[in-house]
């Protein structure tokens, strides 16, 4: 069973550390990467991904590279979609 909680923007850091520290942080949440997420992996409130190579390739190694941490990703793109500039 899936349940999606909505939040604000402006809430949205504070009451993910206070799920987090009381250990009922939810399964899987946006993750925004950089020091937030250095932060998480650090205290162990987050778990690497178990991707594959295909997995990898699919998304791409730059995709990843802002979401991995000491070779361990913990997050991926919510938009895989080709894009380009013209």
């Amino acid at each position: 069973t899936i349940k999606i909680q909505y939040v604000q923007n402006e809430d949205f850091d504070g009451k993910l550390q206070t799920a987090l520290n009381s250990n009922s942080a939810p399964d899987v949440f946006l993750q925004r990467g950089g020091g937030k997420m250095q932060a998480m992996a650090d205290a162990g409130q987050i778990q690497a991904l178990n991707l594959t190579a295909t997995d990898k390739t699919n998304v791409g190694t730059a995709a990843l590279a802002s979401d991995t941490i000491d070779g361990k990703v913990y997050a991926i793109p919510l938009d895989t979609a080709p894009e380009g500039i013209y």
